[in-house]
């Protein structure tokens, strides 16, 4: 299933989450969620970051889990240009266990200018 989102990771951001059914997707997300400073979130199939950005806006740490490479890359642009820090990880949740935020398996999105 790795190709696939790879493939779709390019104009993944010019479709779905540009619609307003994302967009309402996103307000009912936050409103029960609620992030606040003091949290550390966790975003599991992350893709280019449609709610671990705005997470990551309101709370201590958030963590993003994809097991695409195209489509992490895509969050590291967008994590560049909203200026929020998150740590990501590449994996396949299918076939291997969650780490702890506190192994090596996570790494900051560093922003190349």
């Amino acid at each position: 299933m790795r190709p696939q989102w790879d493939a779709k990771a390019e104009k993944w951001d010019d479709g779905l989450p540009q619609s307003d059914l994302f967009a309402e997707l996103l307000e009912t997300i936050m409103e029960a969620v609620a992030p606040d400073r003091d949290e550390v979130a966790l975003d599991l199939g992350a893709g280019t970051g449609f709610l671990a950005i705005p997470i990551a806006q309101r709370t201590r740490r958030t963590y993003a889990v994809d097991h695409s490479p195209a489509m992490l890359q895509k969050l590291a642009q967008h994590v560049c240009e909203s200026g929020v820090h998150l740590w990501a990880a590449e994996m396949d949740l299918e076939r291997s266990s969650l780490p702890s935020p506190w192994t090596s398996s996570f790494r900051t999105m560093p922003c190349i200018t």
